[in-house]
């Protein structure tokens, strides 16, 4: 196979040492989708790769493309070193580099979720808001963007628009129905309040600007990620995420005093 270079701009997923000095990288780009790379040598403390061969490393990659594709240079954008000391960060963004990986596939235009995944990641190191929430913000844009939007701006049986007012979601139809359909049809759906169906709303149109820039009261805020984890889950039936487990085991951990 013929070698070509190729620039892409992308972000390190994962980072897998092989052999004594080099490592595999999982690249997560805009122009080719997923990519396996290998970084030679770049574990040596004087490689110039060093910087470009970590984990959540945003940057232009040079690369040659064979066979086996190999990083040449990089130019770096954001290293996000404080997520990879911090233990909460490091598994928030962990899994979400997995679940962008998921829908992601080679050969696949990918610049909505590499600009989701770094304002993600902007928002977990700025802290401004609960980690869970950048977390379902960004499960909900991400399922958006491929494809399996719920329409929260109107009624699925009617066609009434819903701006500030309350909505039932059946999960088996994928439809929302305003308090009149929702009454007639006796619906088992689930109720969504208005500031609930609002910021659904919102995560679903906001600019990638004002996405991560707002904050929900403890109980808005456990309604919306009640709902976001169970759609979310649906989407996603068949896949597993290992980094939930880290999560989960943080979570679980007693924390200090």
């Amino acid at each position: 196979m013929a070698m070509t270079d190729r620039e892409v701009l992308g972000v390190v997923t994962k980072s897998t040492p092989v052999g004594e000095v080099d490592r595999r990288l999982e690249l997560l780009t805009k122009e080719e989708g997923k990519i396996v790379v290998f970084s030679r040598g770049c574990r040596r403390p004087t490689s110039p790769l060093l910087a470009y061969s970590r984990l959540f490393c945003f940057a232009k990659f040079r690369i040659k493309m064979s066979k086996n594709n190999y990083l040449i240079d990089a130019d770096g954008i954001c290293y996000f070193d404080e997520l990879t000391k911090d233990y909460e960060g490091l598994v928030y963004a962990s899994y979400l580099m997995e679940f962008a990986s998921y829908f992601v596939q080679e050969q696949m235009e990918a610049g909505d979720v590499l600009s989701l995944l770094y304002k993600a990641m902007k928002a977990l190191t700025q802290k401004k808001i609960s980690s869970n929430l950048i977390r379902r913000i960004f499960e909900l844009r991400m399922i958006a963007i491929e494809g399996e939007a719920v329409d929260f701006l109107s009624c699925s049986h009617c066609g009434q628009a819903l701006y500030e007012k309350e909505a039932w979601f059946e999960f088996p139809t994928r439809q929302i129905l305003c308090a009149d359909c929702a009454h007639s049809t006796k619906t088992g759906g689930i109720y969504l309040s208005g500031v609930v169906l609002y910021t659904l709303q919102y995560i679903e149109y906001a600019s990638w600007d004002q996405l991560f820039c707002f904050d929900l009261a403890p109980a808005v805020e456990k309604e919306v990620t009640t709902f976001i984890d169970r759609y979310q889950k649906m989407v996603t039936s068949n896949a597993h995420f290992g980094s939930l487990k880290m999560l989960e085991g943080y979570f679980a951990a007693p924390k200090p005093v």
